[in-house]
């Protein structure tokens, strides 16, 4: 029997936010002309240095700059808006990987 819920729970936990890392440059460039810039600056303060470096250098330099500068702005950000800004991203990589616009290449698999 399918369950909604469970299916939204398993899909949450078999790629994450930080699993974004494994893309490459133009599956990043794609994902971010889909995002708001809000909700990549929101995203981008509670991810590691890694994910957020792949993020800053398939932007223009500017581009990179002007949303760290936002994102010094910021001050203090719950935890919750950081994790929902984080859950947008993924649903927008997971869509484009669905409709074959992206490969998000794991690290156990192999993409020729």
């Amino acid at each position: 029997e399918y369950e909604p819920e469970l299916h939204e729970q398993i899909m949450k936990e078999w790629f994450t936010f930080e699993d974004l890392v494994w893309c490459d440059q133009t599956a990043i460039q794609k994902i971010i002309r889909e995002l708001d810039s809000v909700d990549l600056g929101l995203a981008l303060r509670g991810a590691g240095t890694e994910v957020r470096e792949k993020f800053f250098s398939g932007m223009s330099e500017q581009a990179a700059q002007m949303l760290r500068e936002d994102m010094g702005y910021m001050g203090p950000v719950r935890t919750a808006d950081i994790a929902a800004a984080q859950e947008k991203i993924v649903k927008v990589a997971r869509k484009l990987e669905e409709t074959g616009d992206i490969i998000i290449q794991r690290p156990t698999e192999l993409v020729v």
